[in-house]
């Protein structure tokens, strides 16, 4: 059930990340006064934060559609 990427589709999402990572650096950039150090960790966590927060989100969406989907085949075997 897991659909594969394209090659562009995957540009994409990479070009994507480097933007939202990018924009994330800045303002963390102007947070601190400049302080690249700093703003390079908050990124790296804010970063890090944000995709476990969306692979649980898959997993929970993955869960639930393993608990829908037999209910489902057997409404349209009946």
């Amino acid at each position: 059930m897991e659909k594969k990427m394209s090659d562009e589709e995957m540009l994409e999402a990479m070009e994507q990340a480097v933007k939202m990572h990018f924009m994330a650096f800045q303002q963390f950039m102007k947070q601190t006064g400049g302080d690249i150090g700093l703003s390079l960790q908050l990124t790296t966590s804010y970063m890090a934060a944000m995709l476990k927060g969306a692979q649980e989100q898959n997993e929970k969406e993955e869960k639930l559609l393993k608990l829908l989907l037999p209910s489902v085949e057997s409404n349209l075997t009946n």
